[in-house]
């Protein structure tokens, strides 16, 4: 290793708050290191240098890092890095270089408070090929969290959840275009709140059958993260975490026309899903005369198992797409099937109409019981917006998982009746039944030429949405509430629909009585919003 003294001034010293220098426990005016590797013998000997590469690292006089370069051992320049600085010493961009040529830039924005507001990612044609949103650093101005998303605005790939916070991990994975028969992806990250190790995986080989099948995928995934956390009354905090493991197959059938949009294929998963819970009890002390009894908790672990079935018929076409899912799914004392069927009708200028239609039954395995209804209560059909805790196979992605409190506890999944409002706060929520249960939803593009939000600088699409839906318990006699249940308002769709914010205006009476007794008038604009993620 060769370091070189920097001579230069240091008048911009005071308005760096991060030095690379420092990081690496480096002292002095180094303007640049070089790392040339050498081989090594069994007895640790120093020999002949290493064909691979020598880096070189330039530094700026304020210790941070302004390009890097590498050579093989014939001096020849294979790789060189140059960096760009804020006037704050702060990151900037980079661009990237291989045997002359660009590979790949990034450049970030900043605000005028010295915070990143974001950063595009270039390919080597200069084009946008990801860009990074929701950037957030620490007091050294290193970025510490991240959301990276492609360039059509689909979401990739972000560094934090409500209970995890801030959670840093490889990336690494094998998948590509044109996919490979093994393909691979792990995620493994440690989560900063909880300080434990979560991520996710997944393994999976694709066979190409002369048959009846197109392809054939056997897999595995599996995921673990923090999904609650318990607060004692002395302020000590219990993570409490879910760990999936996933094993499956699917059958994709041959079309005739192999340019066909059309794809149809079985599904088979087993759900092997573990869950930390807590156990209360009390400690009883008795010394001489006195007693003390103390309440205390210990953390304990379940497990369960789901099967899943599914036969998916669907048509991807550009006019008129649509899809249809049968969906049997089996667990322990029940089995429950579901038809969810999808069509989008294509307007002539812009837009169109998304129709879905769901239809549910609920079966119990030998005769139902109090302990059984208790025992599948997540499981059971559901008209109200699902909330995380009914997310039984952790398939979808929730800020807060078990919030009961703030906008992170407004997020509701796409299940079932799929209603956009909540009643989570009632023990037996609306719209809830362990026997059958059918909904429609709608959802029409408002024509940008009388979409008021286009008033506002940034093009910002809007929707209507209309809930229609009935269940088992409103068609017996005595029932208290409306057969058919339904809400309406508008929907805010935010890059290609990957953030979805509802607004309920209309509902049903049922509803109405709901917010009102249990939100405050002044808020209740707001807290009845709900926020659906599709990642």
């Amino acid at each position: 290793m060769l370091a070189c003294n920097n001579e230069g001034n240091k008048s911009a010293g005071s308005k760096v708050t991060f030095s690379d220098l420092v990081a690496e426990n480096l002292k002095g005016d180094i303007s640049s290191i070089e790392e040339t590797p050498y081989q090594t013998d069994s007895t640790g000997k120093i020999g002949a240098m290493d064909s691979c590469c020598i880096a070189l690292t330039e530094y700026d006089e304020n210790g941070n890092v302004v390009k890097y370069t590498t050579k093989d051992s014939k001096g020849t320049l294979k790789e060189e890095g140059t960096i760009t600085r804020y006037e704050n010493g702060m990151w900037k961009g980079q661009k990237n270089m291989k045997d002359g040529k660009i590979i790949n830039s990034i450049e970030t924005s900043m605000d005028d408070k010295g915070m990143y507001t974001g950063a595009l990612a270039y390919d080597s044609t200069g084009k946008l090929e990801f860009y990074y949103t929701g950037l957030s650093q620490n007091e050294q101005g290193q970025i510490t969290s991240w959301k990276q998303y492609d360039k059509d605005s689909v979401f990739r790939v972000e560094g934090a959840n409500t209970y995890d916070k801030l959670m840093l991990g490889a990336f690494i994975t094998n998948i590509k275009l044109p996919p490979s028969d093994f393909q691979f992806l792990l995620a493994p990250m440690y989560a900063f709140g909880s300080k434990r190790l979560s991520g996710l995986g997944l393994a999976y080989y694709s066979f190409y059958p002369s048959g009846i099948f197109k392809s054939i995928d056997i897999g595995i995934s599996g995921s673990t993260f923090t999904a609650d956390q318990f607060t004692d009354e002395t302020g000590n905090k219990t993570s409490l975490s879910f760990h999936k493991i996933v094993p499956g197959i699917r059958l994709t059938l041959k079309e005739k026309n192999p340019l066909s949009y059309l794809n149809r294929y079985f599904q088979f998963k087993s759900f092997r899903i573990s869950e930390d819970g807590l156990r209360f009890y009390r400690d009883t002390v008795v010394t001489g005369v006195d007693t003390i009894i103390s309440n205390k908790y210990s953390t304990i672990s379940e497990s369960r198992t789901l099967n899943q079935l599914k036969l998916v018929i669907e048509n991807n076409r550009v006019l008129y797409p649509y899809r249809g899912e049968l969906n049997v799914e089996q667990g322990k004392y029940f089995i429950r099937t579901a038809f969810t069927g999808k069509y989008f009708f294509n307007y002539v200028k812009e837009g169109g109409l998304d129709v879905r239609f769901f239809a549910g039954k609920f079966f119990y395995t030998g005769s139902k019981t109090v302990t059984k209804q208790f025992a599948t209560d997540r499981y059971h059909l559901n008209l109200t917006g699902a909330n995380g805790y009914e997310d039984y196979t952790y398939s979808d992605y929730f800020a807060g998982r078990n919030k009961f409190e703030g906008f992170a506890s407004q997020q509701i999944m796409v299940r079932d009746g799929a209603f956009k409002v909540r009643t989570d706060l009632l023990a037996d929520k609306v719209g809830k039944t362990d026997d059958w249960l059918i909904a429609a939803n709608f959802s029409t593009t408002v024509p940008s030429s009388i979409n008021p939000l286009n008033l506002l600088p940034v093009k910002i699409p809007l929707k209507l949405f209309f809930d229609i839906g009935t269940y088992a318990e409103t068609w017996k006699q005595n029932a208290e509430t409306d057969r058919f249940l339904f809400d309406a308002g508008l929907h805010i769709p935010l890059l290609k629909e990957t953030v979805n914010i509802y607004i309920p205006l209309l509902y049903s009476r049922i509803y109405r009585d709901y917010l009102q007794s249990t939100i405050p008038k002044k808020e209740r604009l707001w807290k009845k919003i709900c926020l659906l993620l599709c990642l």
